[in-house]
């Protein structure tokens, strides 16, 4: 679900398609908008597909995580290990609060997209090729400590 900030998508669901490589945003009333193409690879067990809103309190020393899963005999077949992207490498991207992130399935590649009055794509990092990224992106923050 987009954050209030998210642009004119705030509160909508946002849906990565990895066999396009397109995300779309899907309102309330179930209207779907392209959100961005996101140039990244595309097809099944390639493209987008995990997805993340980072959160407020993100710091230098926050991370954003991934599970790489093991897919003996898949092009991409993973490692069984959590994949972390940095803080610290996240805001030397341009990252903040409030914007997504998304990686594909194969390779772990990941885009921020920060949408105000249209939304745009800056690649953020390359996983290892071997990755098989699957599920959510998660994060951690200093919030609280």
């Amino acid at each position: 679900m987009a954050p209030p900030g998210f642009g004119p998508f705030g509160g909508d669901l946002i849906a990565p398609d990895e066999l396009s490589g397109r995300v779309y945003a899907l309102s309330p009333d179930g209207r779907a908008t392209l959100l961005v193409r996101s140039g990244l690879p595309s097809g099944q067990d390639i493209g987008v597909e995990s997805g993340g809103f980072i959160p407020p309190g993100f710091t230098r020393s926050s991370g954003a995580y991934l599970s790489d899963r093991r897919t003996p005999g898949n092009p991409h077949p993973g490692t069984d290990h959590v994949l972390r992207l940095s803080g610290e490498t996240l805001l030397a991207a341009g990252a903040r609060p409030g914007d997504l992130l998304i990686a594909t399935e194969g390779g772990a590649r990941t885009i921020l997209v920060r949408c105000a009055a249209s939304c745009r794509v800056t690649v953020v990092a390359h996983g290892p090729a071997v990755a098989h990224g699957e599920g959510h992106i998660v994060f951690t923050t200093d919030a609280g400590l």
